[in-house]
C-alpha cells in the first residue's frame, strides 16, 4: 500500500524497502543497506529534496513550503 501512495505522488516506490532482520544478522543487516544505497543512487534524486531544488533538480520550492500553515510544517 505504500508503494502506491508512494507512486501516486511522483516517488519511485523502489525508494522504500522493508526487510525483517534479527539483531543476530549484522552482517546481513550491512548487505542489506549497502544493496539499497547502491539500488537508490542508481534510481537519482529524490524528486523532492530541497538541497536539489537549489540546484535546479526541481523538488519542493520554500515558497510552496512557505504557504503550509505553521501548524502542519515539519522541519
Amino acid at each position: 500500500m505504500t508503494k502506491k501512495l508512494l507512486e501516486c505522488i511522483g516517488i519511485d516506490p523502489a525508494r522504500i524497502r522493508l526487510e525483517w532482520i534479527s539483531a543476530s544478522e549484522a552482517l546481513k543487516f550491512a548487505q542489506v543497506v549497502k544493496d539499497f544505497v547502491e539500488e537508490t543512487k542508481g534510481i537519482g534524486p529524490n524528486p523532492f529534496s530541497h538541497r536539489e531544488k537549489t540546484r535546479g533538480m526541481g523538488g519542493i520550492s520554500s515558497k510552496n513550503i512557505n504557504q503550509i500553515p505553521d501548524g502542519e510544517r515539519r522541519h
